[in-house]
């Protein structure tokens, strides 16, 4: 059987646009009033097909799980909520080949290629949700969104930008300013796991974030043209305790570019990062992921003419709250997650394509992205290297946070098919009991300017 990259793409509905003139049509069209209102009716508020599928494996979207369990708080960690389900179907390397279509590339390499890998399917729940407002906000953007360049967004606030997407670009808009909260906190680990299959501790963190794009209430000041503003503490290891990074994410590349700053302790000052965008060695992985690859991607995509290829259904992480609770000892293993610990389900999702633009480099030229049509996230990916092969799997491990309401998939695991190991970026295990996914936060928009943190930090 082949498993080729380009063998894949024969198998997806094909939205890509077959004449020039008619894609650029499209990159430029903006949703009618018609089409915006199937929001309210056969799609759902975020553009996903609120109807199941055709032998109900995948069933209807009912507004998502937006309540606490009794006895939860919002800043508890969450408990898995689907524990109960059974299991449908294993997929190793013996059967993969009956179930290719529904398989991405780089879900086929680790099954043929990993002794022992193995995907654990269950039954599908559509779990995602959003407030009210931020529903309301996307159907406004639907019909006034324009991103008719790659490198900005304008027209649009406070929702998802192109919930009926026309192209790759509105399409990776969606994923950069998916909902994920207007501000939050988080106490993750990163691990790297070399060839000799030792985990390493590479980045304890108490992440903040607020997005001043999803904050209806912030329109005048500094951060206006940034759609996230992050602040990354460091606690560990101990060599690392102290460094601090702080980054603006920008809608407008052309206006107001992504900035990154950091703190050494060593230092005693707050300094520019620019290796800490694109294709940099990312703080959490080093060398076996870029800085762009968090969440699988993230940050300006004008490096990329991107392509929207289709939708399809497949067998993809999610629902993953249960992976949350266990130990790094049982979750990492040597070459690869501990299958048992990590949950599949079939979804629907938006395939794009990625490769490099004229003139651009990066050292990841060729991507694929799928992104879970319910929430915009990233669930899995490929990145291939200038020589063509796959150099890089991804996947992204979703998790429900009922208190925002959201489905957010930052916890992610790359394998470098080059033998160099894996690394799982912004973990959450109960290694420590503080540590927490996206919790709801309170934070003034000062405590996210360079001057605060770097008289913060000096202290």
């Amino acid at each position: 059987m082949s498993f080729g990259p380009f063998r894949f793409l024969a198998l997806i509905l094909p939205v890509a646009l077959a004449s020039p003139s008619l894609g650029a049509h499209w990159a430029w069209a903006k949703v009618s009033s018609d089409e915006a209102r199937q929001l309210r009716s056969t799609l759902t508020p975020f553009g996903a097909q609120k109807a199941g599928n055709a032998d109900n494996t995948i069933p209807a979207w009912t507004g998502g799980l937006t309540r606490l369990p009794p006895g939860v708080a919002a800043t508890d960690r969450m408990p898995d909520f689907y524990k109960d389900d059974r299991k449908i179907l294993t997929i190793d390397g013996s059967n993969a080949d009956g179930y290719e279509a529904r398989l991405s590339p780089g879900t086929i390499y680790l099954l043929t290629h990993q002794d022992g890998y193995r995907i654990e399917i269950y039954p599908t729940h559509r779990p995602a949700a959003a407030p009210r407002w931020f529903y309301d906000a996307t159907g406004a953007n639907a019909i006034s969104a324009d991103a008719r360049n790659v490198n900005w967004v304008s027209d649009a606030k406070g929702g998802i930008p192109f919930p009926i997407p026309h192209s790759g670009k509105e399409a990776i808009w969606n994923l950069n300013l998916g909902w994920r909260g207007v501000q939050t906190k988080s106490i993750t680990s990163s691990f790297v796991v070399p060839p000799d299959g030792t985990p390493t501790l590479t980045t304890a963190v108490v992440g903040q974030r607020w997005s001043p794009y999803a904050d209806m209430s912030y329109r005048t000041g500094a951060f206006v043209g940034y759609y996230q503003t992050e602040l990354d503490d460091i606690t560990g290891p101990a060599g690392r305790a102290g460094d601090v990074v702080l980054s603006w994410q920008s809608m407008d590349q052309t206006m107001v570019p992504q900035i990154t700053w950091q703190f050494l302790p060593g230092q005693r000052r707050l300094r520019r990062a620019r290796q800490l965008t694109y294709d940099g060695a990312s703080v959490d992985c080093g060398a076996i992921m870029t800085v762009d690859e968090r969440s699988l991607f993230s940050g300006p995509p004008d490096r990329y003419d991107i392509a929207l290829v289709g939708k399809q259904e497949m067998y993809v992480p999610y629902d993953d709250n249960g992976m949350f609770l266990h130990r790094s000892g049982d979750l990492l293993g040597p070459n690869y997650l501990n299958p048992d610990d990590v949950r599949w389900e079939l979804h629907r999702v938006w395939v794009l394509d990625l490769t490099l633009a004229a003139g651009k480099h990066h050292l990841l030229p060729h991507r694929r992205l799928y992104l879970d049509e319910d929430s915009w996230e990233a669930l899995v990916s490929e990145d291939y290297g200038a020589d063509g092969r796959l150099s890089r799997i991804g996947q992204a491990f979703n998790y429900m946070a009922p208190a925002l309401p959201a489905l957010i998939a930052d916890t992610t695991v790359i394998y470098d098919t080059h033998k160099a190991g894996y690394c799982l970026s912004h973990g959450v295990t109960s290694d420590h009991p503080d540590e927490r996914a996206l919790v709801p936060a309170t934070f003034d928009p000062g405590f996210f300017s360079p001057n605060m943190v770097a008289a913060a930090s000096a202290r």
